[in-house]
This record gives structure tokens, sequence and C-alpha cells, in this order.
């Protein structure tokens, strides 16, 4: 199992087409549930309080009308988990008068299988079955979510686009109208494992577990059952997967050393199919050397009149830095240089420079962090204040090189994008390595 299998889950979704006797089709589906899921059950409700799962109060949640300030019924859903592992369930109700008025969808740890993991694939593939008897499923699948958003199919999000073939995945649930539309007899002769669901739905498993759905293996059997049933180019799918399978291949990281721990924050902030693509791009990238210095012999000099009055007002700039921050990073308050990786992240993901008016990023955020970087030159790498009546000239000399914080600072205040050219965390290294 690779490191995206590893936080990967099994998606399960199942749809069930707007016929009448919804209620007992929601009851059949808990039944189902409480018959089959076995290792898989809920414990709990994601409710106030968290109670211990119970089919009759889940039952009592879909029944209530959720409706809107307009006094609309709108959909209503229920959320089960499960510690360990760590499952989560939820089952909705969908809005009146659409094609489909039932979804169950199931998460499951691809790591779950990873012991006995053909026998547990038969549990879920036998849980499955169940479910999609119960509600009258007439579509389903089953398959690795990170190839599902790769895909980025619209079908695998809506569940009120029109109920085709579009898609093969580990398990397809076809109901009655689509096997009939397909063909029952083509359906059964699908080159997978074929089961028969009561009421006239079908079905298909196109491997033994679901763990390896971007193998070559499991490429070429998703290849030959949409195929099947669709007659779709065998060629064209097969290079359609291909090219997912190649976007999911694991990349190495190799990013430079000095912004790498903020490369990876970034990194895991994209979807688990995207991240690949995301740590080749930044490969690639390669921060400027920081110029934000000027030899210490060349240094501007003081120009305050009062410069220990100046310097405490740098510390209090810092502390403003501090309060902004230290909910999302805590150890933002100590003089240590390990935080500024943690640090350039915050600014990168709250995206400060988008999110506030100009003036407020020029009058409150670089003064605050420019001095916050200043003082951790001062505190860790035996720095000193060189004040100024421009802050964006004001230095820190460490050894044989002034630095200039705020002008660093305002640098990476200029956009998003700018928090990697012009990280803290970078400036810090280059100036430790030559004081």
């Amino acid at each position: 199992m690779n490191e995206t299998q590893a936080y990967d889950q099994l998606r399960i979704v199942l749809l069930s087409a707007a016929t009448p006797g919804r209620e007992a089709r929601i009851d059949a589906l808990l039944g189902a549930i409480d018959s089959h899921a076995g290792p898989l059950a809920p414990t709990n409700i994601a409710v106030d309080g968290d109670p211990a799962y119970a089919a009759p109060a889940v039952r009592k949640i879909l029944a209530a009308d959720l409706k809107s300030k307009r006094g609309r019924v709108m959909a209503q859903s229920v959320i089960l988990y499960r510690p360990e592992p760590n499952i989560r369930m939820t089952i909705s109700t969908l809005l009146p008068g659409e094609s489909v008025d039932l979804e169950a969808e199931l998460g499951v740890p691809l790591t779950w299988f990873a012991a006995d993991g053909t026998a547990r694939a038969d549990l879920v593939v036998t849980l499955v079955a169940a479910m999609a008897e119960a509600m009258g499923a007439s579509f389903g699948f089953a398959h690795g979510r990170t190839d599902l958003s790769v895909g980025r199919d619209e079908h695998y999000t809506d569940p009120y686009a029109p109920i085709k073939i579009v898609e093969s995945h580990w398990v397809d649930v076809l109901g009655p109208e689509l096997v009939e539309q397909l063909g029952r007899a083509r359906v059964m002769s699908t080159p997978a494992e074929v089961l028969p669901l009561k009421g006239g739905g079908v079905l298909v498993r196109s491997r033994a577990t679901p763990v390896d759905y971007n193998s070559a293996e499991a490429r070429a059997a998703q290849v030959g059952v949409l195929a099947h049933l669709t007659d779709k180019p065998p060629n064209a799918i097969a290079a359609r997967l291909a090219e997912r399978s190649a976007r999911l291949a694991p990349v190495e990281p190799a990013f430079d050393p000095d912004v790498a721990a903020l490369l990876e924050r970034i990194v895991r902030t994209r979807d688990w199919g995207d991240q690949a693509q995301a740590i080749a791009q930044w490969n690639a990238f390669h921060a400027p050397d920081p110029d934000e210095w000027m030899p210490s012999d060349l240094a501007l000099g003081r120009n305050v009149p009062d410069v220990e009055a100046e310097i405490d007002r740098y510390s209090l700039h810092a502390e403003q830095l501090v309060a902004l921050v230290h909910e999302d990073v805590p150890e933002v308050g100590n003089a240590d240089p390990k935080v500024l990786p943690a640090v350039d992240f915050h600014f990168w993901n709250f995206n400060y420079p988008r999110r506030f008016p100009q003036s407020r990023v020029d009058d409150k955020l670089v003064p605050a962090l420019g001095a916050w970087l200043g003082e951790l030159l001062v505190n860790t790498l035996g720095g000193r204040w060189i004040p100024r009546k421009n802050l964006d000239e004001s230095e820190v000399v460490v050894g044989k090189r002034a630095w200039l914080p705020f002008l660093r600072a305002r640098r990476m205040l200029a956009d998003r994008d700018s928090v990697a050219k012009f990280s803290l965390n970078q400036l810090y290294r280059v100036a430790e390595r030559h004081r």
C-alpha cells in the first residue's frame, strides 16, 4: 500500500430512485446495516451528545421535515460513525420532486483491508448488496475516494444527474431499470464477478479487493467492464485510466531545503489525488536568495530620537503578531525558530492580503510580522536592532550582515504566492548560516 492509499478510503454510494414508500425503504436499509455491517456497524450518531447508534433514532431524524426559512421542505441527512476503524456513514433523504429521493454513503479506510483483505472485501460486498436490495438502489458504486477525485466525473457528486454508466469501479450496482436498459444478458455476461440482486438489480465486482484500484491489473479489469457495458473503445478507456494512474503515482519530494517544511504543509492541503502533481510542481520551485540585507559595515545607522523606546515599540508589534497567530500556532510566543514553518504556513493558509484591505496589511500586519521576525533574530542569533524612522530600513545586525525584517515581511505579504518566495524560515536559515 503506497502513501496515498494509507490515507485513502473506499467510498460507497448508493442512490435510490424516487418511488412510493420511502419510509419503508429507510426501515429496510437500517435493517440491512444492522444485519450485515458487522465490524463496520456504526456506534454513534453525529448529533448533540453523540448518542449511541439506534435505528429508531435514525428513523426519527430522517422523518422530520427540515424546512427552509421560506417554508420549503429541504434535504435531510443523518451522519453515523464508528471511531475504530474510522467509519463514517451518511443517509440522506433528498428533495421532493427529484429523480432520486434516498442516498446512502459509507467511507471505509483502505488500511482496514490490509489484514484479511479478501475476507473483508467479501464482507463489504455482502453489505453493499444487502443495502442496495433494501433501499431499491437504482445506481451505486464502491471505489477509492482519491481515484474518484482525480476522475472528477459529475456523476460522482451529483445525485440528480441522469443515471447511466460513465465509469467502472471496484464495485458497480446497477438498478433494475439500468439492467433492462443495457440488456440483462449483456450485464450478466460482464467479464467480472456478477451478483444478481433481489428486485432485478445486479452487482458487478471487478477485482477481489479495492486496495489496488490503480494497478495495471485493476485498470485492465475496469476497462473490460466499461467497454463491455457501454461499447466505448477499450483503447480510449485504457488511455484515460492510464493518465489518471500517472497522476496518482507517488512522487518523491525534493523541495528547496529552506522552504521544505512550508511546502510539505501546502501539499497536504491538496486532495490526495492532486498531491503527486503538487509535489512535482514544488520540486521545481527554488526560492530566490534573500536580498533583504547589507554588509553590517554599511548599515544605515540609527536615526530615531529615542532608540530604546523604538525597540520597545517593536516588541509591542511582535506581541500583536503573537496575539493574531497563537490560536492557530500556539508555540508562536516562544523564541524558537522551529515555529517558523508553521508561521509561514499560517500566512499562506489565511491569505491575509486577499482578506484585508491594503492599508491594514501595511499598517498592522507588516509591522507585527517584521518585528516578530526581528525579535527572533535578536533573541536566538544574538542580533541587535538598528531602528530607523522608515520601518523598511530598520535592521537587525547578525554577524557581518544587517538584515531588514520589515522589508522581508512586506514582500512576503504581497500575496499568497509570495509566502513561499519570501518565507521567514528561509531568511532566518540564511542568517543563521552567515552569522
